[in-house]
């Protein structure tokens, strides 16, 4: 996995380059949670070229939910959908907190 961070429209961006699993989530972790520092409002993953991922990648974003939910929102930018399958079954899209967006395009309209 390779993660690469970023800014889109001043929000911090993560990319997300290859299988997230139970080994290298802490990893993404550790990402997510530099860049939102305080009075950080949103974060957004790009999964664009992400091909997998496993419950260790899918409790990290249930994790930054939970410390985002107060103040503002988590976004995924262009997941496939066997990603957006698992991440229906797990519920995390039901929480209105989390935000789905096709591409950076339709993204572009939402912020």
């Amino acid at each position: 996995m390779e993660i690469i961070e970023d800014t889109y429209e001043k929000i911090p961006i993560l990319i997300i380059r290859g299988e997230v699993d139970h080994q290298c989530a802490p990893s993404m972790a550790t990402a997510a949670e530099r860049v939102l520092g305080e009075g950080v409002e949103c974060l957004i993953f790009d999964l664009a070229e992400c091909s997998y991922m496993d419950s260790g990648g899918v409790s990290v974003l249930l994790h930054l939910l939970v410390l985002l939910r107060e103040r503002g929102w988590l976004a995924v930018v262009g997941a496939d959908p066997y990603l957006l399958r698992i991440f229906a079954i797990t519920g995390i899209t039901s929480n209105p907190a989390f935000r789905v967006f096709a591409s950076r395009d339709a993204l572009a309209g939402a912020i």
